[in-house]
C-alpha cells in the first residue's frame, strides 16, 4: 500500500499594498477616515461639553433664585417691611449672586396668622440653545415660590 501524502502548496505572500477594482491602493481609501471621524466627532463633543456647562449654570441660576425668594419671605415675616422693601432685599440677593438679569417678584399677603408666599422669576440666557434655536429659545425662565410661616412665640 500505498500511503497517500497531501502536500499544500502555499501562495506567495505579496508585500505590496492591495489594490482596489480601480487600481487604487485601499490604504488610499482609508486614509482620510481619521480625520473625517475627528470633523465629525468635534462638534458633538463640544455640544456635549457646552451643554453640560449650561445645564450646570441653569441649575445655579435655579438656586440663586430659590434663595432670594427665600430671602424675601424671611424679610416678609418681620412686621413693618414694606413689599417694595422685601423686593428690594430679593432683589439685593439676585445681584450678590452674580445674577443681573430680568425679575419678577410676587409677595402674597401678609396677615399674622396666615403663611407669607414670596414667588420670584428671573430670566436665564443659555449661549448654546440660543445659538442652535435662536429666538426660539428665549426667554428662558427659572421661578421659585417660598413660603413660611409665622412662629407664635
Amino acid at each position: 500500500m500505498h500511503a497517500a501524502t497531501a502536500t499544500a502548496t502555499l501562495a506567495p505572500v505579496s508585500t505590496a499594498p492591495a489594490r482596489c477594482e480601480a487600481g487604487r491602493h485601499v490604504a488610499d481609501s482609508r486614509r482620510f477616515a481619521g480625520p473625517v471621524t475627528k470633523i465629525v466627532a468635534l462638534p458633538l463633543i463640544l455640544f456635549l461639553v457646552f451643554g453640560v456647562v449650561e445645564l450646570g449654570r441653569y441649575i445655579w441660576v435655579a438656586g440663586a433664585v430659590a434663595e432670594a425668594a427665600a430671602e424675601g419671605a424671611r424679610m416678609a415675616l418681620l412686621h413693618g417691611p414694606t413689599d417694595a422693601e422685601v423686593a428690594d432685599a430679593v432683589e439685593s440677593t439676585l445681584l450678590d449672586r452674580g445674577l443681573d438679569t430680568d425679575h419678577s417678584v410676587t409677595i402674597g399677603p401678609r396677615e399674622s396668622s396666615q403663611p407669607v408666599t414670596v414667588h420670584v422669576e428671573a430670566s436665564v440666557d443659555l449661549m448654546v440653545l440660543d445659538a442652535l434655536l435662536g429666538d426660539a429659545a428665549r426667554p428662558t425662565r427659572v421661578a421659585s415660590t417660598s413660603v413660611m410661616h409665622h412662629d407664635e412665640p
